[in-house]
């Protein structure tokens, strides 16, 4: 094997491990699996508690003597002997020294072409135990996404779906010939025996090769997908890092905050209660929620919002999703509608009274989902080395964003609405820069791409209008760059730009509260519009009824004709090639074979809007990722990436060279698309908090 491996320009590797967290104090390596073409894998024990068992055929083979055959079938021999796939006895592989192995294979993975499946956890493997960084040239999980994002990434899939090959499962592999259905019930892979952990990690090498060679006719008939998995591939052993770095968390923060959030929580339910005149009123109760919102002679009595049927078991899936459509109902039902209500005592309570209360549900509920998720949720995930560890999905969404659980980073509330209860709970204040011991400052440098949907949008839709605005050609009066939202605004109220732009300077002007309103409602029209959203959403969204919305959405089009263009075409395209595509090449397919299929194909319509704005976005932040970790590289800094959220990366560096990183990250981040220009901006903080002052801010066009 070794002599075929010294040889081999490229070696396709795989790691079977006692867990799958590498920082768990109880990790370690068990065996490893190599292969440097389709025909043949080797599997290599190191720690395996079980040598063999007793995998003996039923029958005597026939090129088994009856005698030799008898022996054979005693207790004794099958844990010595193992049966070769030709029927001869073979000697079962022995386990090999862990040390003499790792020094002859590491100038090798070092050196050589690295593929493999899933090789972000075998870079972390060999890199906490070994400090063993793989040269990765090919992913088959990265190369399986960009083909069709829509199939099973595992490689057990992947092989029975294209090569028609069925490998043994995991649950086969610790169970025996039987499976295990109690995940809990398994045992640590060191505990399968090793004929049989040869037969199930061997092909784990192997078919990585075989998928390549199988796609190979795919790519070569798509350039643009060679240019996307290259950036993938890139990317693995970042991502790889990243989560190994992981970041400190002030959980004495975040109990603080938790025991709080329990206290105005109960206030919360008090008030309710005072308000409804309920005092048993429990809100996490569906049934009486039910008979508070639409029933009981001294309820509510509102009308069950949208088509379905009024039945008691609908009302209660939908509280939650329904309350935020009650309130826009109650908002802008007619004055004199509901004076007649009020006087056929249709509803025990007045408008504003309803408003407060579906008000004071809706915080209580924001305010215990915040609890529930970001306080002791966080403390307990907290790894073996005191640092939060994230597991980054690289390929987690049919877009080619990352995607990130246990916990979730991408979701982390990021402060920015003063109206909203959580406002002053502020979670990213707990992650702080630096490391446990440590006495040299360390901060964390947020860099974040500028306004960067509507960039990608004005480049994709080639809409004049909005280049001229993101590029910084079209000035007011006053002779500044005009304010895209606040266009967008004018355009839909009718008000006259310079006027308006003027207002928004001046915080003491009586209109400024008023411009500014309406300059936050065509933001929100800006970027639903093109990820596709509907009147009926921004609706929803702004607590507007849908003339509204509708209004201002026909003054963005007015705006911006290039984009409703833009829009039409996205239309044509997905009718008739039932995909679409970024600008990198990056494809969804999407299909709307549904009963209603015109229902179902606005849905996918819309789906194609999102993918070409996101997807090209996260493609952007991909190549980024590898710019920017190959300015540290040359800058022979300690900084590292730990984090990628949405269209920030953050940098974790000593405080001493933050100037320095700042300015090298935001220099690689830009990118030019189809003449505009993707630019970003940094800002230098010791924690992630979104409300936290800056030590240092820098753009593109100076600090």
């Amino acid at each position: 094997m070794y002599s075929r491996l010294s040889v081999a320009r490229r070696i396709s590797f795989d790691t079977e491990t006692t867990c799958l967290d590498p920082l768990a104090h109880h990790f370690d390596l068990v065996g490893m699996s190599f292969a440097v073409d389709e025909t043949t894998g080797y599997y290599v024990p190191l720690k395996h508690t079980t040598p063999t068992e007793a995998s003996k055929p039923k029958k005597r083979p026939k090129n088994i003597p009856p005698n030799e055959w008898r022996e054979l079938k005693k207790p004794q021999a099958a844990q010595a002997l193992m049966f070769h796939p030709n029927g001869r006895v073979a000697e079962p592989p022995k386990q090999l020294p862990e040390a003499w192995v790792i020094q002859q294979i590491r100038p090798l993975l070092e050196s050589r072409l690295i593929m493999g499946h899933g090789l972000k956890y075998d870079y972390q493997v060999m890199m906490s135990l070994y400090g063993i960084r793989l040269n990765i040239e090919y992913d088959s999980i990265a190369a399986a996404h960009i083909v069709d994002e829509r199939t099973s990434l595992a490689l057990k899939d992947l092989t029975e779906r294209y090569l028609g090959y069925k490998a043994m499962k995991f649950s086969e592999a610790v169970g025996g010939e039987g499976k295990v259905k109690d995940r809990r019930a398994r045992s640590n892979f060191e505990s399968v025996p090793i004929d049989r952990a040869t037969v199930y990690a061997a092909p784990d090498a192997v078919n990585p090769i075989r998928l390549r060679n199988h796609f190979r006719s795919t790519f070569q008939a798509n350039p643009e997908f060679l240019g996307l998995l290259t950036t993938e591939v890139r990317d693995i052993p970042i991502t790889a890092e990243m989560e190994l770095a992981g970041t400190r968390l002030d959980t004495n923060h975040l109990t603080a905050m938790h025991t709080d959030l329990l206290r105005v929580c109960d206030e919360k339910r008090d008030q309710l209660r005072r308000m409804t005149g309920k005092p048993d009123l429990n809100p996490g109760s569906q049934p009486q929620m039910i008979d508070l919102l639409y029933n009981g002679k001294d309820g509510m009595r509102l009308k069950f919002p949208g088509k379905r049927k009024d039945t008691s078991s609908q009302k209660g899936m939908m509280i939650r999703e329904t309350v935020e459509k009650l309130v826009v109902n109650v908002r802008t039902k007619d004055e004199k509608e509901w004076r007649n209500d009020w006087k056929n005592k249709r509803h025990a309570f007045t408008r504003q009274q309803i408003l407060d209360i579906l008000k004071t549900y809706q915080d209580l509920t924001r305010l215990q989902k915040l609890n529930s998720t970001y306080t002791h949720s966080l403390i307990d995930v907290v790894s073996d080395d005191g640092r939060l560890h994230t597991n980054y999905h690289q390929h987690g969404t049919k877009s080619g964003r990352y995607a990130s659980s246990s916990p979730n980073f991408q979701n982390m509330p990021r402060n920015t609405n003063p109206d909203d209860p959580t406002y002053h709970y502020d979670i990213r204040k707990a992650f702080q820069a630096g490391f446990d011991g440590s006495s040299e400052p360390w901060v964390y440098v947020l860099s974040d791409y500028s306004a960067m949907e509507m960039r990608i949008c004005a480049a994709l839709s080639g809409c004049q209008s909005m280049r001229d605005i993101v590029l910084g050609v079209a000035r007011d009066g006053h002779g500044d760059p005009i304010d895209i939202h606040l266009y967008t605004a004018c355009t839909a109220f009718q008000m006259n730009y310079d006027e308006a732009a003027l207002i928004l300077k001046d915080k003491k002007h009586p209109k400024y509260m008023e411009v500014k309103e309406k300059r936050q409602q065509a933001k929100a029209v800006n970027f639903g519009i093109i990820y596709g959203i509907t009147e009926h959403g921004l609706a929803a969204g702004l607590n507007k009824p849908v003339s509204f919305t509708l209004g201002i959405k026909n003054g963005f089009l007015q705006a911006y004709p290039g984009v409703a263009e833009w829009m039409q075409r996205t239309r044509v395209y997905l009718s008739q090639n039932l995909y679409t595509r970024t600008h990198s090449g990056r494809r969804r397919r999407i299909s709307w074979q549904e009963k209603n299929e015109k229902w179902a194909f606005e849905r996918a319509y819309r789906a194609c809007l999102n993918h070409q704005i996101q997807g090209t976005g996260a493609d952007i932040v991909k190549r980024a990722m590898w710019k920017v970790q190959n300015g540290l590289w040359r800058m022979g800094t300690r900084a590292k990436i730990t984090g990628q959220i949405h269209d920030e990366i953050i940098v974790h560096c000593p405080e001493s060279e933050h100037r320095q990183i700042a300015k090298m990250v935001v220099d690689e981040m830009h990118e030019d698309l189809d003449g505009i220009p993707i630019t970003a901006e940094a800002e230098v903080k010791r924690t992630w908090s979104k409300l936290e002052e800056p030590l240092w801010k820098y753009v593109a066009d100076g600090a």
